[in-house]
């Protein structure tokens, strides 16, 4: 029980670590397309 409980909170932290790795990505990319957006615009 206790091996299942510490695998479990072993592929939680996996799980986190790559929706924050997906959500920095997608904040970069947001700001890319802004900057993007803007020099269009002038």
């Amino acid at each position: 029980m206790r091996y299942f409980l510490h695998s479990l909170n072993h592929t939680g932290l996996m799980h986190g670590f790559q929706v924050v790795k997906v959500a920095v990505l997608a904040l970069r990319g947001l700001n890319f397309l802004k900057l993007v957006f803007q020099n269009t615009l002038k």
